[in-house]
């Protein structure tokens, strides 16, 4: 169709070129860096004009921030101006401060460690309705949903049943639930679909996968059989084999990353835990898919 100008519309010669809508960056970490004029460019030359924030579980809001700028410090980065607060304190921060737009997730793990810092355990009755109530309020705030990282601390704490009951008011909002699956991914999708399809059946969440990295031909046909079993889930995919994320995640066992980094190191001096961790431990993780 032709469109025509009117007064003071600016007009461009697109002649020999693409015209198409600003790219959501549906995975980017980029909650802090979207301040940095660098990482602004390297965004917008590639077409990206809004990210999407809060992932893996673990972002700054709601609470002090103070924990998730620690944990996932290599990851997030540090917010230059956020001390602490409501998710809509959060999303504050971004308006007219950055040429990107910024689109947020309620983190669970977030959500979890305000409630319950790292107890491993079941949540109580009591600490699972604060739980859902610090969901809706982030919803509410201007959240589009919620997000889990289930191989990071204290997610990985977080059993289907509480993950479903924190989805409960998502549904409710018409959000999307958007998940890093447990136990990684590549031959052991599998496992980790079959939890997001129970958590979609008990609470009728809408489902999406992060960066779902496993053998093309066999995730798709894993994916179109929970469609074909009414479970409405999308995914994202990066098309190479690398991933990026904390090393003690990925080589230590949970509870290191429920310590402080001080905890952690001096229990790694200690001559018999590193002998522990070589018989019982690295031994397990060697053999992950």
């Amino acid at each position: 169709d032709t469109l025509d100008s009117g007064a003071g519309d600016r007009v461009l010669d697109a002649d020999d070129r693409l015209v198409v809508p600003g790219f959501i960056d549906a995975h980017a970490h980029a909650d802090g860096a979207v301040f940095r004029p660098d990482a602004q460019r390297a965004l917008l030359r590639q077409g990206v004009t809004t990210v999407i924030g809060g992932q893996d579980g673990v972002s700054y809001a709601p609470g002090d921030g103070a924990w998730a700028s620690r944990y996932f410090a290599a990851i997030n980065g540090p917010h230059p101006t956020f001390t602490g607060g409501s998710v809509a304190d959060l999303l504050a921060t971004y308006d007219g401060t950055t040429p990107l737009g910024v689109g947020y997730l309620v983190p669970a793990g977030t959500v979890r460690h305000a409630v319950m810092g790292m107890d491993a355990s079941p949540p109580t009755v009591c600490q699972l309705a604060d739980m859902t109530r610090l969901v809706e309020t982030g919803l509410a705030d201007g959240a589009l949903g919620l997000s889990t990282g289930l191989d990071y601390v204290p997610g990985i704490f977080a059993e289907a049943r509480e993950l479903a009951a924190l989805c409960t008011p998502v549904t409710a909002a018409g959000g999307l639930y958007v998940t890093y699956m447990r136990g990684g991914y590549e031959t052991a999708a599998a496992a980790g679909l079959a939890e997001v399809a129970e958590i979609v059946r008990m609470s009728g969440v809408r489902a999406h996968i992060s960066h779902y990295h496993v053998d093309a031909a066999d995730g798709i046909r894993l994916i179109d059989d929970l469609a074909a079993r009414g479970v409405d889930v999308s995914f994202d995919m990066y098309p190479y084999t690398r991933g990026c994320t904390l090393v003690a995640m990925a080589l230590l066992p949970p509870e290191y990353s429920a310590r402080s980094i001080a905890e952690a190191v001096a229990l790694l001096g200690d001559p018999d835990e590193r002998a522990r961790l070589r018989a019982d431990w690295f031994p397990l993780i060697a053999d992950k898919p």
